[in-house]
């Protein structure tokens, strides 16, 4: 796995959990905790490999607040499951009947308005 494959994957699941795709997110996100811990084996330089360490944190974290926002979705989602599922029949669809009403302010504006528009 080159550098340039590892850091075209952060941008992509990082884009995917921006967009709300978190299932493909946290997909990207596993693969990319792999690909970094076989980096840091291959990496012999101490400084380099803790720096790589500190990434596998800060991605691993990410991960998990995917994982945790995908968790609540789902709570919301079985949380809106009806009880039972609606039957339409239960009730009887009528067209309401309304009547016009006229308020007296608005007789007397129209009224006025029509006294103010009459030619003399």
């Amino acid at each position: 796995m080159s550098l340039q494959e590892i850091s075209e994957n952060v941008k992509l699941a990082r884009e995917y959990a921006l967009l709300g795709n978190y299932s493909s997110a946290s997909v990207l996100y596993h693969g990319l905790l792999d690909q970094i811990k076989n980096y840091m084996y291959a990496v012999r330089d101490g400084g380099v490999h803790q720096r790589w360490q500190q990434l596998w944190q800060e991605i691993n974290e990410e991960s998990r607040q995917v994982q945790d926002i995908m968790s609540t979705l789902q709570s919301f989602q079985l949380d809106m499951a009806p009880a039972k599922p609606s039957n339409h029949d239960d009730f009887e669809m009528r067209p309401a009947h309304v009547e016009p009403r006229y308020s007296i302010l608005s007789v007397t504006q129209f009224v006025f308005l029509a006294l103010c528009s009459a030619p003399e």
